[in-house]
């Protein structure tokens, strides 16, 4: 699975956003002084997707808090949680084709109305038009660096990591857990918490 973009333009794009909302704001305070904004006890939140932009934005210093609803650590492997394991790490480690990935994801498909509805809304939703191209715009969306390194390490701000218990679209391990871990600035406990609702 290649991508055509560079692994870090989800989080460029998502830090860009982030410092040129704070720069306005900041820029605002200080053309407004009679509305005694509190720039030092900034935070940010989001659910879902918007759970991996907050994670994202938490990395600017003029962040002071941030709350992760639901959050992914990346797209591509929590979507790939709902296909078979082996024909997701076939087509991520590059040994299926694109044809080929699509051809076995079509079958599923025909089979399966949900994964049927789920593949025809995430193209209408991302603009692609094969499984294949799907999974290849997924593939942006992660919080591990193209070095390999943890983004989420920059995080220096006390974190708010919640999430759903084992579920149709939700294991704790590759998304709640796993960001949680990967605050490493962070004392457990005392700059950062994990709330999991078990059902």
């Amino acid at each position: 699975m290649q991508s055509s973009h560079s692994k870090d333009r989800a989080k460029g794009l998502s830090y860009a956003a982030t410092e040129a909302v704070l720069d306005h704001l900041f820029a605002f305070a200080s053309n407004r002084p009679e509305l005694e904004l509190d720039l030092a006890h900034i935070a940010v939140t989001g659910a879902s997707m918007g759970g991996y932009f907050a994670l994202c934005a938490a990395a600017d210093a003029r962040i002071k808090a941030c709350v992760s609803v639901d959050g992914f650590y990346s797209l591509a492997s929590f979507v790939g949680g709902r296909m078979p394991g082996p024909l997701f790490r076939s087509f991520t480690n590059g040994w299926l084709s694109d044809g080929v990935f699509n051809a076995i994801l079509r079958f599923l498909q025909r089979l399966d109305f949900q994964a049927r509805w789920e593949f025809n809304h995430l193209k209408w939703a991302t603009g692609t038009k094969t499984e294949a191209e799907i999974m290849t715009w997924f593939g942006d969306y992660t919080l591990l660096n193209p070095d390999g390194t943890e983004y989420l390490a920059n995080v220096t701000c006390p974190t708010l990591v919640t999430g759903a218990g084992p579920s149709l679209y939700f294991d704790a391990l590759t998304t709640t857990d796993k960001i949680y871990s990967c605050l490493t600035s962070l004392k457990p406990g005392v700059d950062k918490e994990k709330w999991l609702e078990n059902f």
